[in-house]
């Protein structure tokens, strides 16, 4: 026994030889290992070693009497080699606690995979469309099937409604009942502040709609039955006390909010006040519809009354009559636009989106054979495009229709258009947005409605090519201190004639109008290239200067400003100016000339240039230029009235958010342009839920994307819509992509 205390026998096992390792069953021997040399000889530690497969074994055994047969794997009997015994490592179930951690991490991770495959929803992993199969069978792209328009799914189908017409009118589009935007918020770049007050007017809204339920009409004829006005404050009390507890207990979580009370009380007294109203007018219709007794003519003859002249009393009576006369129209106006909103936003309830399908009114396409000349001059991205708008519309399965979805936004810019065009004032439309939330999109749709209205519309969809790639910049020749971009003004003048050239054959343009912008010889131009007389006194119509002006480079400009001239005081017809990437007009400039600058340093403003100058003037948003504060800059020319406002019609403006111009400038034209009571401002925001399920329903029947094959599963998954929504943040551009990727 004490020679056994001094020797410990190894719990663990290692391979002895080679030859071990070729058989099925690997043995080892015990291997034994006195430590003489420890200070300490009731502390022993055996080791093993891993080989080939074998697991590792460690085992510390800190006090020999605390180490029992079991410990040992039996009775403490001192083997040798002749005792090896046979180890398995697949029946082995020794592990150490680093082996037993790791086998229960991945246990947990097979467990956490297979929880998440029994989840419902979108998976963490998208199949590929390509299979194993077909990389295997050396199947190409031509070997899969066709898309046609009957692998469209059902729902999409149903869901995706084009409007009849498929360009509605300025006139129908301002009328069209559509679904309401999503909610502000913070996030979608609004800012704190109106988020938090769209919050509170909806809580009002709620407690206002529960007021109407609750109140009854027979409690509400009782008290104003009531003579003695105590007598009705005090019922009116009463009743304000039972329907504020009566909501407390219907809206729990409302009657937390601080403010509860005094939401209850103005709900109620507007719509007591709203009650009042009514009896008021419905008592003025009858007394009007009724003549009273001194209206009616009397039985008896009276004596002619002598003429009298009339005195200053009169004369002030007359004028306070018709005073009054205007004021009752300007009620009467102010609330038919209160009834015609009321029933717009009472149609909005319930409503669908509705997509415009500008193939259908315009068949013929442009040249680059993707975008129909009804939006000419719109081309598809790359460079000389605008942003991404016309993408879907290149990557569509189905080319025989060309869809823009109609959204609120849109429909307000119609209304303030249609407005303008029927009073012959100058709408001032200012549209911003972030970036991929559709402005170019909503401003197409503009154009194409516009244009089937009968509108004259000046189209410009890539400002931010006009403010760089002008090729080169000349002094006016005709208006000192502005600059010509002949180029430029030569590719206007040609969109303006091919889109409207039959708008304008009846437009004369006055002597006046000539002389301010073109000389004697560009008159002689004009002439030689229209007449066939050139010395005759004809008169010059629009499309005279157009045709002259897309032809011959060196009078474009002058025949561009003659013809704006001649559009922007007219009012036969409505005149439109659509320009997109609207803020690039307020950066750093581009162009430079030594007339401006003899050091060639600073750019000459965009104001000076004849091309921008309508447009700029007729917005009239002005911002201080920093790119010229460190010279002194020039004096700007004088403006010029007849280039400052339109008479009939109004201008679109977009911004960009996807092309080089600072932020900084952005949010410089937006508050100076939200701070002129003229300029409306229309913001676009992202999709609702609703506008993305249809918008999604709308790529799935024209074969985008992924959509293309799904036959459905993509837009019948809630889960998978939910999900595209959050990647997106319901912004049109990115949840066009997310069906890319």
């Amino acid at each position: 026994m004490m020679a056994a205390r001094g020797i410990v026998r190894t719990a663990h096992r290692s391979v002895l030889t080679s030859r071990a390792l070729s058989s099925s069953r690997w043995s080892t021997a015990t291997s034994l290992e006195l430590d003489s040399n420890s200070k300490d000889n009731n502390r022993y530690n055996a080791t093993s070693k891993r080989w080939f497969g074998l697991y590792r074994h460690e085992k510390y055994i800190a006090d020999r009497d605390e180490v029992s047969d079991e410990d040992w794997g039996g009775p403490r009997t001192m083997r040798t080699a002749e005792d090896m015994e046979f180890y398995d490592p697949v029946t082995d179930t020794t592990y150490d606690q680093e082996e037993m951690e790791s086998i229960k991490r991945e246990k947990a991770a097979s467990q956490k995979r297979d929880e998440l495959d029994k989840k419902t929803g979108r998976g963490w992993t998208d199949p590929w469309e390509i299979k194993d199969e077909d990389w295997m069978e050396g199947k190409c792209f031509d070997d899969f099937e066709e898309w046609n328009p009957s692998m469209a799914s059902r729902i999409s189908l149903e869901r995706v409604q084009v409007h009849p017409d498929g360009v509605p009118t300025l006139e129908v589009l301002a009328s069209l009942a559509l679904p309401s935007p999503p909610a502000l918020h913070p996030g979608h770049g609004s800012g704190a502040k109106p988020y938090v007050v769209q919050r509170k007017q909806n809580q009002y809204k709620e407690i206002q709609d529960a007021i109407q339920g609750l109140v009854s009409s027979e409690r509400l004829e009782q008290i104003f039955k009531i003579v003695d006005w105590d007598d009705k404050q005090q019922a009116i009390d009463i009743l304000y006390e039972t329907t504020e507890a009566t909501l407390a207990q219907q809206k729990p979580i409302l009657s937390q909010l601080p403010k509860f009370s005094l939401f209850v009380e103005q709900a109620m007294e507007e719509f007591l006040e709203g009650i009042q109203r009514q009896e008021e007018e419905k008592a003025l219709a009858a007394s009007i519809a009724t003549p009273t007794e001194a209206e009616e003519p009397s039985a008896t003859p009276t004596e002619p009354e002598t003429e009298e002249k009339p005195s200053a009393t009169s004369t002030e009576t007359e004028t306070e009559t018709e005073t009054a006369k205007e004021a009752k129209e300007i009620v009467i106006k102010t609330k038919a636009e209160e009834l015609f909103v009321a029933a717009t936003e009472e149609a909005d309830e319930g409503s669908v989106p509705i997509f415009m399908d500008v193939l259908q009114v315009s068949s013929e396409l442009g040249e680059d054979g993707m975008v129909p000349k009804l939006l000419n001059p719109l081309k598809p991205h790359h460079k000389m495009g605008c942003g991404r708008m016309v993408e879907e519309w290149e990557l569509a399965a189905l080319k025989t229709t060309k869809r823009i979805m109609i959204r609120q936004c849109t429909r307000d810019m119609a209304q303030l258009l249609n407005k303008a065009s029927m009073e012959h004032s100058c709408a001032k439309i200012f549209v911003t947005g972030r970036q991929g939330m559709g402005k170019s999109a909503s401003l197409a749709a503009i154009v194409a409605s516009a244009r089937t209205s009968g509108y004259i519309v000046m189209y410009m969809p890539d400002g931010d090519r006009m403010r760089k790639l002008g090729k080169y910049i000349e002094p006016s020749s005709k208006r000192r201190g502005f600059y010509d971009l002949p180029f430029l003004a030569k590719e206007v003048c040609g969109a303006l004639l091919e889109n409207h050239e039959s708008d304008l054959h009846d437009m004369v343009v006055s002597p006046e109008t000539c002389s301010k912008y073109l000389t004697e010889e560009y008159m002689k131009k004009v002439k030689e290239l229209n007449r066939e007389d050139a010395s005759a006194d004809t008169i010059i119509t629009v499309v005279d200067l157009l045709k002259t002006g897309s032809e011959l480079i060196d009078i474009s400009s002058a025949c561009y400003s003659a013809s704006m001239d001649t559009l922007m005081n007219q009012t036969t017809k409505p005149f439109v100016i659509v320009s997109d990437e609207f803020n690039g007009y307020y950066d750093r400039g581009h162009y430079y000339h030594m007339s401006y600058d003899p050091l060639v340093h600073k750019p000459i403003p965009y104001s000076s240039m004849t091309l921008f100058e309508p447009l700029l003037n007729t917005l009239g948003v002005m911002v201080d230029d920093d790119s010229n504060k460190k010279r002194p800059a020039k004096s700007p020319p004088p403006k010029n009235e007849s280039l400052s406002s339109i008479q009939r019609g109004g201008i679109v403006v977009g911004t960009t958010e996807s092309r080089a111009v600072s932020r900084k400038v952005t949010g410089k034209i937006t508050e100076a342009a939200s701070a002129l009571s003229d300029v409306s401002i229309v913001s676009v925001p992202p999709f609702s839920v609703l506008e993305a399920e249809h918008y999604l329903s709308n790529l799935d029947v024209t074969g985008i994307g992924r959509l293309r094959f799904d036959q459905g599963e993509t837009v019948m998954n809630e889960q998978e819509m939910a999900y595209l929504r959050m990647v997106s943040s319901s912004r049109p551009q990115l949840l066009l992509d997310s069906t890319l990727s």
